[in-house]
């Protein structure tokens, strides 16, 4: 009797052990595909840009409050100049602020406008206890139209990360019209298992205390511990860098939003809508495989580089600012484009 029942408590446990591997190599799955630069790449990093000269602040630039509701107003930043040719709407990641491109506001030559926003909740806007990409998109159209009120110039829009994902999805909207789309290091459809669909939802909430310790995550974003370190000590260690957990576990990783940001990437194809998308060939947050899967459906054009996530503030900073003056140029794109 004894022997019969160890020998069912061990199948038992044979076959939960199965199962949980089952189950850990099917979540693993979401983040496999993931590259380490090498030592090479790291020393190379570190005598190109340990050394770096931080751009101004973005608090030297002009700034106006935004009315999204009664209740909410968001801050941009802006670089204007009366013989621009377009306007440039910057949108910031998970934890950022309209701070991620200073960079951008220093380099990019001065005959395109800047409007650089933080969401509600995110550096100097209005304070929220929680927040999701629906309202991230609300405040961007917010934004959107309050630039179109300032003068008739054509708008593009960059998004990096998760405000990469709520570019795509406003963008794909019927009454949003956009001379073109950069999209750097962006939030792609994660194109989850059956299993995955029914477990990310319940694993997710566990995460978000870990998410928002900028400590933990922060640096990994980065190839150059001297920019990673300037950036997290000026603004990703503080409070206002803290996301709200409606964005990942509310909605950001649920099924359900999966298929609609899929759509959205897809209805950007669709709609012709000059797309560009900028990969990190390092990159520790989002999978690049799962980004060139993103630029098919969206038919965008591909760019790759040598850094991490962080790509507007690390190692290949100018680069990315080449890339954002090159998509404000319509007859240089379309003439690359034909060839």
């Amino acid at each position: 009797m004894a022997m019969r029942l160890s020998k069912r408590f061990l199948a038992i446990g044979t076959c939960a052990m199965i199962g949980l591997g089952v189950i850990g190599y099917d979540l693993s799955r979401l983040q496999s595909g993931l590259e380490a630069p090498s030592q090479d790449v790291v020393m190379r990093v570190y005598a190109q840009s340990e050394d770096f000269t931080p751009p101004p602040p973005i608090s030297t630039y002009e700034s106006a409050d935004v009315a999204v509701t009664e209740d909410v107003t968001v801050r941009v930043y802006m670089r204007e100049n009366p013989s621009a040719s377009s306007n440039l709407l910057l949108i910031h990641g998970a934890g950022g602020g309209a701070w991620a491109w200073e960079e951008v506001f220093d380099q990019l030559p001065g005959n395109h406008n800047l409007y650089a926003l933080s969401w509600r909740g995110h550096f100097d806007s209005s304070p929220v206890q929680d927040a999701n990409s629906s309202d991230y998109v609300q405040d961007q159209l917010a934004v959107l139209r309050w630039i179109q009120d300032r003068n008739a110039l054509p708008v593009h829009a960059a998004g990096h990360s998760y405000g990469a994902a709520t570019l795509v999805l406003m963008a794909a909207q019927d009454d949003v019209d956009l001379a073109s789309v950069q999209l750097l290091a962006p939030v792609v459809p994660l194109d989850y298992s059956l299993l995955q669909t029914a477990l990310v939802p319940l694993i997710a909430p566990a995460f978000i205390g870990t998410a928002n310790e900028a400590e933990g995550v922060f640096g990994g974003m980065f190839l150059s511990e001297a920019r990673m370190q300037h950036w997290y000590e000026t603004y990703a260690s503080q409070p206002f860098s803290e996301e709200k957990p409606g964005l990942i576990a509310g909605d950001g990783l649920s099924p359900r939003w999966q298929t609609t940001l899929e759509d959205a990437y897809r209805r950007l194809g669709e709609e012709n809508v000059p797309t560009t998308i900028v990969i990190a060939r390092y990159d520790n947050v989002v999978v690049p495989a799962r980004q060139r899967a993103a630029a098919s459906l969206a038919s965008a054009r591909v760019e790759e580089l040598e850094t991490g996530h962080y790509v507007q503030l690390g190692n290949l900073s100018q680069d990315i600012v080449n890339i954002l003056w090159f998509e404000l140029q319509p007859a240089q794109r379309q003439i690359a484009l034909d060839s």
